[in-house]
């Protein structure tokens, strides 16, 4: 008898639902998840049965859920040009000091302008940042990972992978998701860098992707950045949702 994989069809099958019905989130979570249980089934049939529709459906899921995240930000993120532009402040034109000194006026010395004070310096790697609900450690920075995954499904990157290993703690009073695409990296050219969440579906310890953490408790994970092999990544900017404010990390 023909072993079946019904996880699998079933991802795929949420997976194209959920590009339509982007906004309801559920088809593409519950596709995602059917995704990855096919993926381990597929593993253990021989043939491997379904792997296929299971990846598919993985990534249909991701498109889907993508784009309900950016469909509701675009819907709650205001335009302050609807408010109309502030008047133009009036300019008075003051007396130089030359036109004080034809008047006949004593000009008195002017005090040298202070220094402008010099920023303080981001945390770096194992420096504790919290934004949110959330309080982020990175403890490790690992570029050059040119694939990953294991002998049976992996993924190879289009330059280099850089792996950012951070622990996550739930510091609020209720659950949040952590998700690795509200991770940004920039390199010193200040070039943005966003998270490869398909890329770290194939990690067994990611827990990068709609991550749910209640209070008080907190996860080791990983988030994937896909840069050129050039590159090197010299600051993170980390999220506990799409729409808060961030903290910064130096990686250098």
């Amino acid at each position: 008898m023909q072993p079946t994989n019904g996880a699998a069809t079933a991802s795929l099958v949420l997976g194209i639902v959920s590009i339509v019905t982007s906004l309801l989130f559920v088809p593409a979570i519950v596709g995602l998840i059917l995704g990855i249980v096919g993926i381990g089934r597929a593993r253990r049939l021989t043939p491997q049965v379904g792997r296929g529709k299971a990846i598919a459906g993985i990534v249909l899921s991701t498109l889907g859920l993508l784009t309900g995240i950016g469909i509701v930000g675009a819907l709650t993120s205001g335009d302050d040009s609807e408010a109309g532009g502030a008047p133009a402040p009036v300019v008075q034109q003051q007396e130089t000091d030359d036109d004080k000194a034809d008047d006949g006026q004593a000009t008195e010395p002017t005090e040298p302008a202070e220094e402008p004070e010099a920023e303080p310096a981001l945390p770096g790697v194992g420096d504790a940042v919290r934004d949110g609900k959330f309080e982020f450690t990175v403890t490790k920075v690992e570029p050059g990972v040119r694939e990953i995954g294991d002998e049976f499904l992996s993924q190879e990157a289009q330059g280099q992978f850089v792996l950012v290993h951070l622990t996550v703690e739930n510091i609020g009073n209720e659950s949040q998701y952590f998700d690795g695409n509200n991770v940004t990296a920039y390199d010193a050219k200040n070039r943005e860098f966003a998270a490869d969440t398909e890329a770290a579906i194939y990690l067994d310890d990611s827990n990068s992707f709609l991550n749910e953490i209640n209070p008080g408790n907190s996860v080791e994970g990983v988030v994937v950045f896909d840069v050129p092999a050039d590159v090197e990544l010299s600051k993170l900017e980390l999220h506990d949702s799409a729409f808060s404010g961030g903290a910064e990390v130096t990686l250098g």
